[in-house]
This record gives structure tokens, C-alpha cells and sequence, in this order.
């Protein structure tokens, strides 16, 4: 009860988390555990509800990211705060914050992640969800929104561990993808409406990145 009661009502934040590893720039990701109750073993970023103990969804960020992995709030300088997004079917909207981390951070950091909410926590190159050379790029379709539309999911590996990176982490890691690293993917990708609404700035600087 009185952990519901710090939280507080209408936002959510969740860390994007960027390192630099031998000139490569690699994103942070964990799996949450599969006990539970919303999206059991679900690969996502470091994220969660905001507190009262926050100051701003960077706080929340940061905070939820620390409490998840381990990861100290020390380790991270905030790069950028990109427009909050309405999912579909949920009613908080959700804010990417998107930080550094000095380089080779996620290989030699001493994680220390959360057994009751993370099960395993890993990275890969950020070109990863631009490129369709690399690990399986499979797509769903999404049939609860109209029209229904294609939405991709990555299969990738990590240390001998293979993960499914899929809905809304994989869309955001395309988004920051095209962002961060000045191109389009080697894939067609159209820009789902409704499942994501995001700001309109960040929206038409992807799709011109993107050529569309």
C-alpha cells in the first residue's frame, strides 16, 4: 500500500541508455521477470512509474534505472529528453530519456540488477535496429488498432543468450536508431499512428531521415 501510495499519477519514464564500446554505440536493454504480473519476460528499457520522491521524469528515469540494474546515477549524463508518447491502450504517456555513459561502461560495470522485477540484462550495437544483415528481422502484424499495420521485432544475441526485442522498445530503438545515428534503416519502416503517437517535431525529423 505504501509503495502505491509514492507514485504518482500520469507519467512514466523510462531510461535509453547509450555506451560507447570500441567506436561502436551499443544500447542497454534488460528482460523483466517472468513472474510478472504486466509484461513477464518482456525485453525493454530501464523505466517505470514516476514517484513522489521525483523531481522530473529524468529523476524517474534514473531512479527506476538504478533501482532495476544497479546502474548508480552518477555513471549517467542525460543527452536528451524526447517528447512523451501515448501507446495505445495505455493511458500514461511515456517519456525516453536518452543518456551516456562513459565508454565501456557496459562491459566492465558492476550490475547489480533486481531478481524480483529483471532477469537478465545485456546490450548490443544501437545499428543493430537499422540494418536487416544482421540478426532475424521478423514482423507482426497489429490487428487491435485500424487499420492494422506491420510492426518489427528483433531477434538478436548477446553473450550466447538470444532475446526478442519486440512492440514498443523495438519501435523506440528504431526511432533513436534513426536519430542518433543520422539514417535510415536498410528496411522499409513506416511510422505506426495510433499504436504511437509521438511528438510531432521528433515525428518529422524521423520521417525525414527516413525519406518519407
Amino acid at each position: 500500500k505504501q509503495w502505491y501510495q509514492r507514485r504518482v499519477r500520469g507519467s512514466a519514464a523510462v531510461l535509453v541508455v547509450l555506451c560507447d564500446i570500441d567506436g561502436i554505440c551499443h544500447v542497454f536493454l534488460n528482460k523483466r521477470n517472468e513472474s510478472l504480473r504486466r509484461h513477464p519476460g518482456e525485453v525493454c528499457f530501464p523505466g517505470g512509474m514516476r514517484e513522489e520522491v521525483d523531481r522530473s521524469v529524468v529523476d524517474t528515469a534514473v531512479r527506476e534505472c538504478e533501482e532495476e540494474t544497479g546502474l548508480k546515477r552518477d555513471m549517467v549524463n542525460v543527452a536528451a529528453v524526447l517528447p512523451s508518447l501515448k501507446v495505445y491502450k495505455k493511458t500514461l504517456p511515456l517519456t525516453p530519456v536518452v543518456c551516456t555513459v562513459p565508454p565501456d561502461t557496459l562491459n566492465t560495470y558492476c550490475f547489480n540488477p533486481n531478481p524480483d522485477e529483471v532477469s537478465d540484462i545485456f546490450h548490443i550495437p544501437l545499428s543493430t535496429f537499422l540494418s536487416d544483415s544482421g540478426p532475424d528481422l521478423l514482423s507482426h502484424t497489429v490487428e487491435h488498432v485500424s487499420p492494422s499495420f506491420d510492426l518489427h521485432h528483433f531477434n538478436v544475441s548477446h553473450a550466447s543468450r538470444q532475446f526478442d526485442v519486440r512492440g514498443i522498445t523495438a519501435h523506440l530503438c528504431v526511432v533513436i536508431a534513426a536519430l542518433a545515428l543520422g539514417r535510415a534503416p536498410d528496411f522499409p519502416y513506416a511510422l505506426p499512428g495510433e499504436y504511437c503517437v509521438m511528438g510531432e517535431a521528433v515525428r518529422e525529423r524521423v520521417l525525414q531521415i527516413m525519406g518519407q
